[in-house]
């Protein structure tokens, strides 16, 4: 059903082929609960371990979430009703690459030139009216240095009023700092 709703014109018999043939990231959300998922690119978590999990139980270890974990049944309703959603989130990482897996090492750094900006875009579209929705999401990684030219203040300020659990919780401690100075500089 969800190959259908996406428009793809195959029977995929499992989550595998579907993530393999398409260019996102994609999660499906049955009946309240993750049912399958194939996440290249994952934002510092591993898909593996989040199968049959709750929207609620699935955004436990957010820092400071405790607002969206409330709300979470009120957004699953949401994103299986009759509209798609649009998000975008970042972070900042030392890795390069697209893929912020948990296991994959993650190198000190010294300074914002040894930092990336990522950015997630995240769509959701209903696929079965009040029962099932999709996740896809797409990545892009920039270097931060070029993010700080252009809206350095922006993000200094961003990054300035999170509070510590955020801070720790996202990495960015030291990411914190190394902005500050760059931007005042």
């Amino acid at each position: 059903k969800t190959a259908e709703t996406l428009g793809i014109d195959y029977k995929f018999t499992n989550i595998l082929g579907m993530g393999l043939s398409i260019e996102d990231d994609i999660m499906i959300m049955h009946e309240g609960k993750l049912e399958a998922s194939f996440v290249a690119f994952p934002s510092g978590w591993s898909a593996g371990n989040k199968q049959g999990k709750t929207l609620k139980e699935l955004h436990k270890p957010i820092a400071d979430g405790d607002k969206l974990r409330k709300a979470s049944d009120r957004i699953l309703k949401a994103l299986t009703g009759d509209n798609c959603y649009h998000r975008h989130t970042w972070g900042i990482t030392p890795l390069e690459k697209r893929s912020n897996h948990p296991n994959y090492y993650k190198p000190d750094f010294d300074s914002v030139d040894d930092l990336w900006f990522r950015v997630e875009h995240e769509r959701t579209i209903s696929v079965e009216k009040n029962k099932s929705c999709a996740v896809l999401i797409s990545v892009d990684v920039f270097p931060l240095r070029d993010v700080l030219k252009t809206d350095g203040k922006l993000l200094k300020n961003s990054i300035d009023s999170m509070s510590d659990n955020v801070l720790v919780y996202k990495n960015l401690k030291k990411v914190k700092r190394l902005v500050n100075e760059y931007i005042l500089s």
